[in-house]
């Protein structure tokens, strides 16, 4: 195979490690990066287990070999949105230009709208998002949703709607767990207080 081939191959066996959560495979499957692809992917999976320091030096490196590549612009968008305050401002142009470059897709969108969220403008985030949603159903957008609305103080039902589309579509999903184990624990912590309501009403 040429390097070409065993390139794309290390990917496609990073992507299926990542997708499973196995993040040491994954880092393995592409530790020697050869091009831009695999130095983008390396720099997600090091914003993903929170070294964005990591994921900044990465970035750097991919200006060296091509400032102006797409690639290049998207893994600037995601490091300063790792990096949250006055950063996401970056991130959230980056994304817009983007946008206006390639059309909007449903990554696109929702990135723009995290950006948005982080700047605390939940009017523009749901903007975005909405637009995702025409686009076809995702658990990224759902999730993001969800937040957005509880920002927003939108009625109950509305973000109820929302968590149960996610949960119904995308039962394995970490969101959907996250959300899970939330209610777990309140419902333990709620039988907990009832419990001890109740042993107090008999003393």
């Amino acid at each position: 195979a040429n390097r070409a081939d065993q390139s794309s191959l290390q990917m496609i066996i990073a992507i299926i490690y990542d997708r499973e959560n196995k993040d040491e495979e994954a880092f393995k499957a592409i530790k020697a990066q050869s091009n831009l692809e695999q130095m983008a992917f390396w720099a997600q999976l090091c914003i993903k287990i929170y070294r964005n320091d990591v994921a900044q030096q990465y970035y750097k490196k991919m200006q060296q070999i091509d400032e102006d590549s797409t690639l290049t612009q998207l893994v600037g968008a995601w490091v300063h949105l790792a990096q949250g305050d006055e950063k996401a401002k970056e991130a959230a142009y980056t994304y817009e230009e983007l946008i206006d470059k390639f059309g909007a897709s449903i990554s696109l969108l929702n990135g723009v709208a995290v950006a948005h969220m982080q700047l605390k403008e939940y009017e523009d985030a749901e903007k975005y998002l909405m637009q995702a949603m025409e686009k076809g159903d995702n658990p990224e957008t759902l999730a993001n949703l969800i937040s957005t609305y509880y920002h927003l103080n939108k009625p109950e039902e509305v973000t109820n709607r929302y968590i149960s589309q996610l949960k119904s579509q995308y039962p394995t999903h970490p969101h959907v767990q996250k959300i899970i184990q939330l209610e777990n624990d309140f419902d333990l912590n709620a039988n907990k207080y009832s419990f001890r309501k109740l042993e107090t009403s008999h003393d």
